[in-house]
Order: C-alpha cells, then structure tokens, then sequence
C-alpha cells in the first residue's frame, strides 16, 4: 500500500516532467566562388571521417583531452555526408566542371575527389569558442588511380553568440571557407 501511495504521489512529477526537445541542425550559406570550365566529369565518393565524427551529435571539446558530445543538439546528418553533399552542390555552382556527379559514371576518364572530415566541432581558447572544420581532400584521375592532388583544408571561425545558432552560424561559415579554398585549389591546379 505505501509503495501504491508513493506512486501516486511522484505521478504528477513524472507527468509534468519532460525530457528536453532533441534539435536538428544545418550548415547553411551561399555559395558564390565561381570560374570557367576547366574539367569534365568530377565523381565525389562519399567522405570518410575520424571515428568521433560518426554520429549526428554535436561535438565539442572542453579541454585537450576531454571530447563531449551534445545528445539535445545534432545535424540533419553526420557530418561526413553533410560535408559531402555540400562539396557536391558547391562544385556544381562553382562552374569548374561540365559534370558533378555523387553517383560513379560509367566512362573511365573522370577525376575522382576523396574527403576524410578530420575536424568537425567547437573547441574552446582562451575564453573564446571556436567552429572548427578541417578536411583532408585528395583528387585522382580515375583511369590510373594517380593522384593528382592531396592537401588538408579547412577553417577555424570565433562563435560569436552563445546561443545553438551562434555554433550553426559559425561552422557554416568555417565550410564556406573551406569550400572557398577548395575551389581555389582546382582552378590552380596544373
């Protein structure tokens, strides 16, 4: 009987208690980098990423050796086939290719661009709160498999609000940046 009272009397907290609203986030800019054609077809494989960026959660750290991860807050989607997806819609806007393609095509020459999300969170320094992206890009000729280009790219933005926006708003911006000198880098590729 005392344990049916007690019950009774946590009901009401268990039913006015709610568990926190789980919100889903995007990168969002406009992308503006633009040139003339200088390939034909561009095949993006999917983006591979560091084991910690796997999950849809946002990541930051609170030190050198403490990683968290948000449960409440998380992107539409992890953020290697986030990252992906926008290299893909950016290089179609950006012009340099006749072709963009995520799905592999069925000629032989083509470049193929690899992506491994080394970076993808909000780090604390100095007191200050960063969005942290870094990419590791490499292009091949996909006929040989010879690589034609490798390099990390990436970008570092202050959080300017403390607010889930503030981090959104942050991390756009540092893909952007990357985006921007990813484009840079394939117009100045010989």
């Amino acid at each position: 009987m005392k344990k049916m009272i007690m019950l009774l009397a946590l009901l009401p907290l268990l039913y006015c208690s709610r568990m926190p609203e789980i919100r889903y986030f995007t990168i969002n800019y406009e992308f503006e980098k633009t040139s003339d054609k200088k390939y034909d077809v561009l095949f993006i494989k999917n983006f591979k990423t560091e084991p910690i960026y796997i999950s849809d959660k946002l990541v930051y750290r609170v030190s050198d050796y403490e990683i968290k991860f948000d449960h409440y807050r998380r992107w539409v989607l992890a953020p290697a086939e986030m990252l992906s997806v926008q290299t893909l819609n950016d290089l179609r806007k950006s012009g340099l290719f006749d072709w963009v393609t995520d799905v592999l095509p069925r000629q032989k020459d083509f470049l193929r661009l690899e992506g491994k999300v080394l970076q993808f969170e909000e780090t604390q320094q100095n007191g200050q709160r960063y969005a942290n992206v870094k990419v590791l890009f490499s292009l091949h000729d996909n006929d040989t498999d010879n690589l034609r280009w490798n390099k990390e790219l990436g970008a570092k933005v202050l959080i300017d609000s403390p607010d889930s926006e503030g981090i959104v708003k942050a991390t756009s911006q540092a893909v952007k940046l990357t985006m921007d000198q990813l484009v840079d880098e394939l117009i100045n590729l010989e």
